[in-house]
């Protein structure tokens, strides 16, 4: 079969952005997703077979739903719904330009072969661990919000969300509105740390629209009733089997107040929300180079001013290259078509230039603003630190405390890297394969070394880089002879 001409991973922003302006010049473009449609977390759509009224009336989400909707009208764009990219095999020596994808779907596995990828696989939720972190109704906030965006549907009574991210608001209006009872929103740095982007008026003046729209959701909160507080966070979670409340505890310089200080809150389902990591599995299993970024999602994909990643043929988008937000998102994936159609010779150097001024100048406002968000909601180091008690599971998968990980540090001196860390204890040998320990371990085994997370290093990612049946396998091989 001829390759496409660009198989791009997520219909997020970057995804539709990226698909739009690849087929606008001509380009065979497949784009693949886990999900039913097109939108991404930020969009995420009900079923086809669900309407959902009033779905995402907020001003904010006007200008995405515009891409979606000419995205999913155009049809030049081929999609690949409910699809996972399980990795890249080997190139094809008889066509060594194209790379061939490794794809599980409804119909079992298979391959795609394509002269140029674009990864933009977003993010996900930064799994924090702390003592009861692992009972039922402890959730993403992500998660959370996925369920009310797209079917309305409040999977709990009373919730209580606590993070660094203004993320949890929304997720908490959201809630709110959906019939839920909010608690409490807790915040675990001061009020001030917050307010930080005061300092930056004529930023806040070019994104006045997305100020507005966290101060409405402010404003509906308080006229709720409900408490907004500051410099706190839950510090347990409890409940014999399932959430039943979660212990609080305010924090002063940064340090937790004494035990008696501490108050217990009833609710059945906690949304935690510090901060995410990016999706970056694909683009290193492919070889590509990476940075650490604590700020910007943990393991990011190094680009160049075009998107391109350091493996010929193979770009990255979105949050992939840094969590920034949709917006930016949707320029990045943008301008990696752009990249994509100079590097195929449909536009030339000059042409190229010419369609990426516009997008260069609006990811220099949007990213300004990124940056600065990243900066007041970044993951309070110090307080995880706290809730990493010995008892305390570090990976979920596998069953392992944080005291039980420490002691194998403490006894095998050449643990100095993920994988070495993989090899003596088994974190991220699970189903998960990484996504929710690693962070932890990394920054645990360069606290552990006194050395930086970059020399720590990422789990290496594998083909299959997310679960896969064995039965699909052995069919595929069964079918291939």
């Amino acid at each position: 079969m001829r390759p496409v001409d660009l198989a791009i991973v997520g219909a997020g922003p970057a995804g539709m952005a990226a698909a739009l302006t690849a087929v606008a010049h001509g380009l065979r473009v497949v784009v693949i997703d886990e999900q039913q449609q097109a939108g991404g977390q930020i969009l995420r759509q009900p079923p086809a077979a669900i309407r959902v009224r009033n779905w995402l009336r907020d001003r904010v989400y006007r200008r995405q739903q515009q891409l979606l909707q000419r995205a999913q009208q155009d049809s030049r764009i081929e999609w690949c719904w409910q699809t996972t990219v399980l990795g890249f095999l080997d190139r094809d020596p008889h066509d060594p330009a194209s790379q061939r994808l490794w794809l599980h779907g409804p119909g079992g596995t298979s391959e795609l072969a394509a002269r140029s990828v674009l990864v933009a696989a977003g993010c996900h939720d930064l799994a924090v661990p702390f003592p009861g972190w692992n009972l039922p109704g402890v959730m993403a906030a992500g998660g959370l919000q996925a369920m009310v965006k797209s079917q309305q549907l409040v999977p709990g009574e009373r919730f209580v969300f606590a993070g660094s991210h203004p993320l949890q608001l929304i997720v908490a209006d959201q809630i709110r509105r959906g019939g839920g009872e909010v608690a409490a929103v807790l915040f675990a740095q001061p009020l001030g740390a917050m307010l930080g982007v005061r300092k930056r008026p004529l930023l806040m003046l070019r994104h006045l629209g997305k100020l507005l729209h966290i101060g409405g959701v402010m404003w509906r909160l308080w006229r709720a009733g409900i408490p907004v507080r500051f410099g706190s966070t839950v510090v347990a979670a409890e409940g014999e089997r399932q959430l039943a409340a979660v212990r609080v505890a305010r924090l002063r310089d940064g340090v937790f107040e004494p035990e008696q200080t501490r108050e217990d809150i009833a609710c059945d389902h906690l949304g935690v929300c510090y901060s995410f990591l990016v999706a970056s599995e694909l683009p290193r299993q492919a070889g590509a180079a990476v940075s650490w970024s604590a700020e910007r999602g943990g393991w990011i994909v190094d680009v160049d001013g075009w998107q391109r990643s350091s493996v010929a043929g193979l770009y990255a988008a979105g949050e992939t290259t840094g969590v920034a937000g949709a917006d930016v998102a949707r320029e990045e994936g943008e301008l990696a078509a752009l990249a994509v159609l100079q590097d195929q010779g449909v536009l030339d150097a000059a042409q190229a230039e010419k369609l990426a001024a516009p997008v260069r100048r609006r990811l220099s406002s949007l990213g300004e603003f990124a940056a600065v968000l990243a900066q007041i909601s970044l993951p309070p180091w110090g307080v995880f630190e706290q809730l990493l008690t010995d008892s305390t599971t570090l990976c979920k998968c596998q069953g392992i405390s944080v005291g039980e990980f420490g002691g194998l540090l403490q006894e095998h001196s050449t643990i100095a890297t993920a994988n070495s860390a993989k090899l003596r204890s088994r974190t991220g040998m699970g189903l998960c394969q990484g996504r929710y320990c690693g962070y932890f371990v990394t920054r645990l085994l360069a606290r552990h070394n006194e050395i930086s997370a970059a020399e720590v290093g990422p789990f290496s990612a594998r083909s299959p880089v997310k679960p896969v049946p064995i039965a699909d396998i052995l069919a595929r091989e069964r079918e291939l002879g």
